[in-house]
């Protein structure tokens, strides 16, 4: 690193930080859209500056404004505490939740909605509530998916959609 009474500056694989003046607050620079943006950081402490900057870089990189949201509220701590989300809302909920799988087709997307519904309706049907569900459940499943006579590869397929649907 530069000596102690010089600027400092760190390239990071996402922007920069940098000091305008030396032992002056730290800043975060990166391009988002073609627009070169900076923020302060608020701390002349470099290793402060550095997980400040990091946690920015998700929100940096996001695709979404969902993605973006779900991001800030975990940060803030908005995040709700886990619901016992009923498995007939499970669906629902999934459909519209930003971390989601993202099918390329319609058809593949039903799919996994077909997948879903065998998977909460298969015997032994004790599955009330998300927090019902688990690596037992998925054991079943899959031990009953083999008396239902379809192929390995689909056998294999749902069984790696349901860790996609959580």
């Amino acid at each position: 690193m530069a000596a102690k009474n010089a600027k400092q500056k760190l390239k990071l694989p996402v922007g920069t930080i940098y000091q305008k003046e030396i032992h002056g607050t730290f800043y975060f620079r990166y391009q988002l859209n073609g627009h070169r943006k900076a923020v302060s950081l608020k701390t002349n402490d470099l290793d402060a500056a550095e997980r400040e900057a990091k946690r920015l870089v998700p929100i940096i990189k996001a695709e979404s404004a969902e993605i973006v949201a779900a991001h800030v509220n975990t940060s803030k701590g908005w995040r709700n505490e886990r619901k016992s989300l009923p498995v007939s809302e499970i669906w629902e909920h999934y459909s519209i939740h930003p971390g989601r799988a993202t099918p390329a087709t319609v058809n593949e997307q039903l799919s996994y909605q077909r997948t879903l519904r065998e998977f909460i309706e298969s015997p032994p049907t004790e599955i009330a509530t998300v927090n019902d569900i688990t690596i037992k459940n998925a054991e079943i499943f899959s031990k009953y998916l083999r008396t239902t006579g379809i192929s390995v590869d689909t056998h294999n397929r749902k069984i790696k959609r349901l860790p996609h649907l959580s």
